[in-house]
């Protein structure tokens, strides 16, 4: 009876090898198979085992006993390459299992010569008590080569996995540890049941109880211990403070953060974390919610943190077991928030609403306040770019500094104000706040930007008036500036108020500057000369100006379309046109002859700020071999307003090369004095239109003031060009004060470049 619950025992084992088998086709680790073959051999070795202790034939028996020799093989093969794979010793072992292999075929070969020659073994039957027998094992010596390669195959294989536990973190240790001990007993057992001659071989247990192990760990065990250990690692060093408790609300475990937390920087202990942990559920009414959020603030060596406050339940089937707490600082979130928030909506130098959060707080006020009529207010400072390359950015920030904080104190609670762009502000206030002594007063501070009082600035104001339906923000701001872009230069008034008359000048003005381009690249643009006549009436030059044949329009004079010029910049592409013109021109009267007349041409700030103007000048020169005592520079005192800034080194550049500098308009805006000084000009050019209408009834102080600046040109050895002479009396006492050239419609209008050649170069 012993032997047959032995045997049944046995088929219980082979059942399960067998299911074990099917269900691991569902588990795609890249070792299965190995898994699988030693599975199988497992299977032939017990079956062999059954054979064994349930036949007394001989025959029979010992076919079993070599099978079960053969399973050895098998399994021990099954157990190296399965290792091999697991221990991921995969590239350096092809040599090795090759050798290996080669000699477990050796081994199959002499199992098989034993069923015929018995090198082997032989067996006898032996009988025990109670009709009881077993079959007794003799081997021959030749059996040491299979116990030797088994043995040497299952010391190798624990050699790789002690080899792999020493390289692993000891996070994963365990994972390879496990197998060592198996391996070991197994071994043991194995040749005990040889050396001793056991009733049964338990050997065929033993490995197939090792079949066994590996089988179970790696389709139900391995993952899971590697995953519960890696939960319990993750939980401790989880980057957030988290307490848990059970469905009692006691306090079971906190992570290391919240170890650091509760009683390092709070000095609570475990009943105290209990206890706020109730107050919380109450205040926030957890116990009725599976989630829950709270920012709070705790004391953190004497400074106040904020911390979001996570409470959440925890359910095992739906069966509520505890729950946990979360403490995550977020004082530099809030922080950065605060700011990101500030730097999304405030401008950052002066401290008010950006563009953005003007219009969109503007257009709030206007949809919230259907019945108010409002005023858009856009202020702007004329050349403000210049202001910062003349005295440095820090003044120009100062200067918006200083008009942010007037628009700032004098807003009233319903008025909304921002920093739109550069030196642009807005205003939206209802109409009837309204003052214009709103920008008189402490906001012409505005205009003393440095100590060199010779810079002045032009502060204007346009005002758009709401009308009856409701308009955006954006589109009345787009009005008031295009208010401000009416202005004239020049003008008395700071302050314009926009009108259907400046919406049709606009869009007159873009389509100037929107054929601009097609203009220059189709030669639209002409140069025209107006001749430059000594005392005696002799020509010796011609200042070059601009003049526009736009088709359908005819010929455009200047004002019409350099302001726009101008303003947008494109005047740098028209000046550099014109001046290579002139050169040209230049080119053309030496091979005629007249290689001692000049040419003005003018230089504008916007030329300094877009391109290099005296590169592109010397290779104007050098092109067109022409003296640069040819070509007068023209400068506005605008161009030269600093302390021996940036304009005096310029010129004096110019003067070093060659060029002839002449101080255009001289006193038509700014006090020139220092510009006399800081200057090493050779003509002043002296704007009659501008400073004065001589005739012969003009007052005596009008004619008092050009003689002494004649007077004080020549003083400084500079040659003195009167223009925009329009009369006989103008040109006598210009003449009679000293005056050495002279310019303007009493002597030539200007002329087309071919015409002036056909008339004064004959």
């Amino acid at each position: 009876m012993n032997f047959i619950f032995v045997g049944f025992i046995f088929l219980i084992f082979v059942a399960q090898l067998i299911v074990w088998i099917l269900i691991r086709r569902r588990n795609k680790k890249d070792y299965m198979r190995q898994i699988d073959l030693t599975l199988l051999y497992s299977i032939l070795s017990l079956f062999c085992g059954i054979v064994c202790l349930s036949t007394r034939h001989k025959i029979i028996a010992e076919i079993a006993y070599n099978l079960s020799f053969f399973a050895l093989d098998g399994i021990v093969l099954g157990l190296f390459s399965f290792t091999k794979k697991f221990a991921e010793y995969r590239k350096n072992m092809r040599i090795a299992s090759g050798i290996y292999i080669s000699m477990v075929v050796f081994d199959v070969a002499i199992i098989i010569l034993n069923v015929f020659f018995k090198v082997l073994f032989t067996i006898d039957l032996k009988t025990i008590s109670n009709n009881g027998f077993y079959w007794s094992v003799s081997f021959t010596p030749f059996i040491a080569y299979h116990f030797m390669l088994n043995l040497a195959a299952i010391c190798f294989t624990v050699y790789m996995l002690i080899l792999r536990i020493k390289k692993v973190p000891s996070f994963y240790k365990n994972r390879y540890r496990i197998f060592v001990y198996p391996y070991i007993l197994a071994a043991i057992l194995s040749y005990v049941s040889y050396a001793f001659d056991f009733y049964f071989n338990l050997a065929f247990i033993c490995y197939g109880f090792l079949s066994y192990i590996f089988f179970h760990y790696n389709i139900y065990k391995a993952d899971e211990i590697i995953r519960e250990s890696t939960i319990k690692k993750v939980i401790k060093s989880y980057p957030i403070a988290t307490c848990w408790f059970d469905k009692e609300n006691n306090l079971v475990y906190k992570n290391n953060l919240a170890e650091s937390f509760f009683t390092e920087k709070l000095k609570w202990s475990d009943v105290q974390i209990k206890l706020y942990y109730t107050r919380f559920m109450n205040k926030n009414f957890a116990r009725n919610l599976d989630i829950a959020v709270s920012n709070q603030t705790f004391t953190i060596d004497d400074k106040e943190r904020k911390y979001e406050v996570l409470y959440r339940k925890l359910f095992d089937e739906n069966n509520f077991i505890g729950s946990y707490l979360n403490f995550r600082d977020i004082t530099e979130e809030t922080e950065k928030n605060k700011q990101n928030y500030i730097l999304a909506n405030y401008d950052s130098l002066t401290g008010i609403y950006n563009r953005e959060r003007f219009f969109e707080v503007a257009d709030d006020q206007i949809r919230n306040n259907p019945n108010i009529k409002w005023y858009m207010i856009c202020t702007n400072i004329q050349g403000f770019r210049l202001i910062n390359d003349l005295f440095g950015i820090e003044t120009g920030d100062a200067v918006l500094k200083h008009q942010a904080n007037y628009i700032k104190e004098r807003a009233m609670e319903n008025e909304v104000y921002g920093h739109i762009m550069d030196d642009k502000f807005a205003i939206l206030m209802p109409a009837e706040n309204y003052s214009r002594d709103f920008f008189k007063n402490d906001m012409l501070d505005i205009v003393k930007v440095s100590e060199n009082n010779n810079y002045h600035i032009d502060y204007f104001v346009g005002i758009y008036e709401s009308s009856d339906v409701i308009e955006s923000a954006q589109y009345m701001y787009d009005k008031a500036l295009m208010a401000i872009d009416n202005i004239p230069e020049g003008a008395a008034d700071n302050v314009v108020y926009y009108n259907e008359s400046i919406m049709h000048t606009y869009l007159d003005d873009r389509a100037v500057v929107s054929d601009f381009n097609y203009a220059l690249s189709n030669n639209h643009f002409y140069m025209y000369l107006q001749p430059i006549f000594n005392e005696e009436k002799k020509l010796i030059g011609a200042e070059a100006l601009t003049r526009w044949n736009k088709p359908g329009n005819g010929l455009m004079q200047p004002e019409s379309f350099l302001y726009m010029f101008e303003k947008t910049g494109l005047i740098y592409k028209l000046d550099m046109y014109i001046w290579e013109k002139a050169a040209q021109k230049l080119q053309y009267w030496r091979t005629l002859g007249y290689s001692e007349l000049f040419i003005s041409i003018n230089i504008s700030i916007n030329d300094i700020f877009y391109f290099d103007v005296y590169e592109y000048l010397c290779s104007l020169i050098e092109k067109y071999s022409i003296n640069p005592k040819n070509i007068k520079l023209g400068i506005k005192e605008s161009v030269l307003i600093s302390d021996y800034g940036k304009g005096v080194s310029l010129f004096k550049i110019f003067k070093e090369k060659g060029f002839d500098i002449e101080i255009d308009d001289f006193g038509s805006r700014y006090c020139s004095l220092n510009v006399l000084k800081d200057v090493d000009a050779d003509y002043l050019r002296i704007n009659m239109h501008n400073l004065a209408n001589i005739s012969a009834e003009a007052e005596e102080t009008e004619k008092i003031i050009i003689q002494s600046i004649v007077s004080l040109a020549q003083k400084l050895d500079m040659l003195v060009i009167g223009d925009n002479i329009e009369t006989t009396e103008q040109f006598e006492f210009l003449k009679k004060v000293g005056c050495y050239l002279y310019q303007g419609h009493y002597f030539s209008k200007a002329l087309q470049d071919k015409a002036f050649d056909q008339m004064y170069l004959k």
